[in-house]
This record gives structure tokens, C-alpha cells and sequence, in this order.
């Protein structure tokens, strides 16, 4: 009751991202196949990530980088685009990085099969992206059907934003 109260009393609009999120997470249930509903409930923590601004030096270096590209008469102008948009990406902060900062933040001491939020996330980023990008063996070589039961526990912590602090 404490925690139905506090959700509707005043009722807190979602930002688009959260709501992305939200539906993410409930689209993920309706998905018949285990690899899916993995990549949807990464891609609902995805949706919440505003990577920040990397450090001045940091910019500074990738700024200088981008300059030369820009510069360099020896590289084609197909290729100047795709490197330019690579490069950009490098001015704020990863992905991965982002999300384990969220993990943390949002998540505190709890464990998710017997990991911190942050390691959690990075285990569960990584199948991810071993899924995605490498070879389509079986879910279960990956391991995504032994972490599934807990990243469905982690993205249902996460996108209960507030709730989770309402003292029971």
C-alpha cells in the first residue's frame, strides 16, 4: 500500500526515456524466444543511459582527432564520414561505462546473481554484445539462460525508479 501510494500521490510524468524503458521491459514478457527477450530488457537499461560528456582533456584529444580527419587529403570523403561518426561517439562517456555508473546509482547494495548491480550489468552488457555481434549459437552457450531470472529482477529494480526507496 505504502508503495501504491507513493506512486499515484502525486503521479510523476515519465520522461521519454523512461517510458522507452518501461515498454521495453513489458514488451519483453510477450516475446516467445529467450535470446529476445535478453536483448529487450538490455536494450530497456539501454534506453534509460544518458552517457555524460567526457573530461575537457579527453574532448580535447578527440576534438584534435577529428580535426585531423577532417584535414586529411589521403582518405576518401565516404570514409572521412564514417570515421567522423565513430570518432563523435568517442566524445561522451561509453555505454558500458554508463550503465554500471546507473547500476550502481540507482541500485545500491542490492546482487543480482551474486554480483554488484555494477559487475551485473557489465556480464549482462557483455552477453549482449557476444549475442549480437558474434556467432548465433544457442542462448545457452552464452549463458543468457542462467542470468535470465535475474536481469528480469534488475531491469524490474531499475525501472521502478523511486519505488524502490519507499521504506516498507
Amino acid at each position: 500500500e505504502k508503495v501504491f501510494s507513493f506512486a499515484i500521490d502525486p503521479p510523476r510524468p515519465l520522461s521519454p526515456r523512461e517510458r522507452l524503458s518501461l515498454n521495453l521491459f513489458n514488451a519483453s514478457f510477450f516475446e516467445g524466444e529467450v535470446e529476445s527477450r535478453f536483448l529487450m530488457l538490455v536494450m530497456s537499461i539501454e534506453a534509460q543511459l544518458v552517457p555524460p560528456l567526457r573530461p575537457p582533456t579527453v574532448l580535447a584529444h578527440v576534438d584534435e582527432l577529428i580535426q585531423t580527419t577532417q584535414a586529411s587529403k589521403d582518405i576518401s570523403e565516404s570514409e572521412k564520414e564514417s570515421l567522423l561518426s565513430s570518432l563523435s561517439w568517442l566524445r561522451v562517456e561509453s555505454i558500458s561505462r554508463t550503465g554500471r555508473k546507473l547500476a550502481d546509482e540507482r541500485l545500491g547494495s542490492r546482487t543480482y546473481g551474486g554480483m554488484t548491480p555494477s559487475r551485473f550489468f557489465s556480464h549482462c552488457y557483455d552477453l549482449r554484445s557476444q549475442l549480437v555481434h558474434g556467432a548465433l549459437p544457442s542462448a545457452a552457450h552464452y549463458g543468457i539462460n542462467a542470468v535470465f531470472p535475474e536481469i528480469q529482477r534488475f531491469v524490474s529494480d531499475l525501472v521502478s525508479g523511486d519505488l524502490l526507496q519507499v521504506e516498507l
